[in-house]
């Protein structure tokens, strides 16, 4: 019960909320943690109370979602203080489904902790199942700045769907590294030159050095796509 304890007096700190509500978010943590599910009902089968029946855990659960308004940011900086990381690697991802003909658009801003995406700030896109753009991108990245200072992001890595000219501009102007996938059939404008190429000529030189052979695998896995790893490839062209 000592990490319980614990737990308990770092979200009383953090969100300043009534004990009973600061009760039943530690319970949701252990339980979710615990037994990998989301599902309140059965969480509630599990709650630490040897008092309660799983049919008032359960009340409680929903008194607890219809009374309290979170706090995203605090919850981040919450866990950002439970991990005690000085530097992230940030991942960008969008997760989209239809309940009915309601669609549920958002845009995630993850970071990678011990080779697991742990979400930190997302945004919903009211576009549909369309992709986001790039205002959208750097409302988050300065969110995660503005929230955590004192952090390096020591790259930024997303799929093939989160690229962009004013985005790239934006990343390299900030200097976040980033590791992005581009189909090999995008065409790029070569400096000083009108016409416009197939980005996969740029690695024409290097086809007969290691760094072409880390390229091409990254290629077959993303369905022969190459691979924009910052300034370092894209200045190429």
């Amino acid at each position: 019960m000592t990490e319980l304890s614990e737990l308990t007096h770092i979200v009383t700190k953090t969100f300043k909320w009534h004990k009973s509500h600061v009760i039943v978010f530690v319970y949701l943590l252990c339980t979710i943690a615990m037994r990998q599910t989301c599902n309140l009902s059965k969480l509630a089968m599990f709650f630490p109370d040897a008092k309660a029946t799983n049919a008032s855990s359960y009340r409680r659960i929903q008194r607890f979602f219809k009374e309290v308004v979170f706090d995203y940011d605090a919850i981040a900086k919450l866990i950002m203080g439970l991990l005690g990381l000085q530097e992230v690697q940030l991942i960008f991802d969008r997760t989209h489904w239809q309940l009915g003909k309601k669609h549920n658009n958002i845009l995630v801003l993850a970071i990678v902790y011990k080779g697991v995406g742990m979400p930190i700030f997302w945004t919903g896109l009211n576009n549909g199942k369309g992709n986001s753009n790039t205002e959208q991108r750097i409302d988050l990245i300065e969110r995660f700045k503005s929230n955590f200072p004192h952090i390096q992001i020591t790259n930024v890595l997303a799929d093939a769907e989160f690229i962009g000219k004013d985005w790239f501009n934006y990343l390299n102007k900030e200097n976040i590294p980033f590791c992005i996938p581009i189909r090999s059939n995008a065409k790029v404008q070569r400096k000083g030159k009108q016409d416009k190429m197939h980005i996969s000529r740029c690695f024409d030189d290097l086809k007969k050095t290691n760094e072409i052979k880390s390229v091409f695998v990254w290629s077959a896995f993303a369905r022969q796509n190459l691979v924009n790893c910052g300034k370092q490839h894209i200045s190429r062209c």
